[in-house]
């Protein structure tokens, strides 16, 4: 099973429109993101249209995580240009992308497309080729976030999909993927559902008994997380939507809607359990809704940043919590080693020409050497070698303190 100790980071959804991206609006927003804390940054595009390459450099030049939704158009196979805006992302820096529409919703597919045929048939047949295409530019492909509340059960429909894509011999792009997921709160307390579907067992499919919790809330990520360990024997990495609390929501009539200040405790809250690794499962961020919104935007009352200039009180607690971090001694890291050169996880890749070349790179840097990301994680400086080297893998190493470089293969 895949275990992440290092803390999630913190984020928050973008504008859900595309009227945004331009270099002036990152003059406003990056400054506000870094006073938040904020190292990730949710974007809604499509499949049709590509986000500006300098509109995504600025961010990354400014080490904020883009994480691209591209989920605007109906699910359908991507027109030719897929493959220029996919290096157009890779030359950005992009690292994630979520290609589609939630596909367990009717209102993401083509009219008679949802009736005609299953949508887990149907998405069989048009994510894998995306997936492998994004894999191909070194990105990381991110199974789409499903919605909690679609005409497909959600949890039905995430098992179905995986064991489709082992089925039809997509198991190994399967574990190559990363996940979004749900982690909102709704308007119930944070541990609703904790202990997932094995302290749950009698919940049924859009049917929740009185006694019993269900997928719906913040400890949702363990539903998940046990579907994909029983289907494909091993965790995934997940980046989490939504994140807490969202100001208006009432989901559950048991509990009282969330108001502004309940939103900002809430979602303190979820800062602090980021902040402290108390995940079972893991998990690379947790990203809030939503960060701002156009006049007449059906998410405006949700916007932390209101078109008045006025903002959420969750803006300056987030604020005052960064400042004070900031102002404090970072701990010195001890490390038990001074460099480690990790190996690839499958030897093979690498040439017998090569494997003489790690034998006089050894002499020459006198590095530990081996394959255990839990032993990297103790060195100064972490040396990882081959061409494609896995962006979870390397997102780790540095919030585990590591200084990261890369070897190619050839290289050598």
């Amino acid at each position: 099973m895949m275990t992440m100790k290092a803390p999630a980071g913190l984020g928050i959804h973008y504008f859900s429109d595309d009227r945004h991206f331009r270099l002036k609006d990152l003059d406003l927003w990056v400054p506000e993101l870094q006073s938040l804390g904020f190292r990730w940054l949710v974007l809604s595009g499509s499949l049709s249209c590509a986000i500006p390459e300098a509109f995504l450099k600025r961010l990354v030049d400014a080490e904020i995580e883009p994480v691209l939704l591209l989920d605007r158009d109906p699910i359908t196979a991507p027109s030719e240009i897929l493959p220029w805006m996919l290096r157009s992302y890779r030359r950005a820096g992009v690292r994630f992308i979520a290609p589609f529409a939630p596909p367990n919703a009717d209102t993401s597919w083509p009219g008679a497309d949802w009736q005609n045929a299953s949508p887990v048939d149907q998405f069989l047949q048009i994510f894998p080729p995306v997936a492998e295409a994004i894999l191909a530019e070194g990105m990381t492909p991110v199974l789409p976030m499903l919605d909690p509340n679609g005409s497909y059960w959600s949890p039905a429909y995430l098992e179905a999909f995986l064991a489709g894509l082992d089925r039809c011999g997509k198991g190994d792009l399967a574990r190559k993927l990363a996940l979004a997921v749900s982690f909102s709160a709704y308007n119930r307390p944070l541990d609703w559902g904790a202990g997932g579907p094995s302290r749950w067992p009698n919940v049924q499919p859009y049917l929740t008994p009185p006694d019993s919790q269900d997928h719906l809330g913040f400890q949702g990520y363990l539903w998940v997380d046990d579907i994909v360990r029983r289907t494909l024997g091993e965790s995934l990495p997940m980046i989490g939507l939504k994140a807490g609390a969202t100001v208006g929501d009432l989901m559950d009539p048991q509990y009282p809607p969330v108001d502004p200040i309940r939103q900002a405790d809430v979602n303190l809250q979820v800062a602090q359990i980021a902040a402290g690794s108390r995940f079972s499962a893991p998990v690379l961020c947790l990203c809030y809704w939503v960060m701002a919104a156009d006049e007449g935007d059906p998410t405006a009352s949700e916007a932390w940043y209101r078109n008045d200039g006025s903002t959420l009180p969750i803006v300056d607690s987030l604020k005052r919590r960064s400042l004070s971090k900031n102002l404090q001694h970072a701990p010195v890291i001890q490390k038990s080693l001074r460099h480690y050169l990790l190996l690839p996880q499958n030897p093979v890749s690498i040439s017998g020409h090569a494997w003489e070349s790690v034998r006089n790179y050894l002499l020459a840097f006198q590095p530990v050497c081996g394959f255990s990301i839990d032993e990297a994680c103790q060195a100064e400086k972490v040396t990882i070698l081959g061409d494609l080297p896995s962006t979870i893998t390397a997102l780790r190493l540095r919030d585990c303190g590591c200084r990261v470089e890369y070897l190619a293969a050839e290289r050598l």
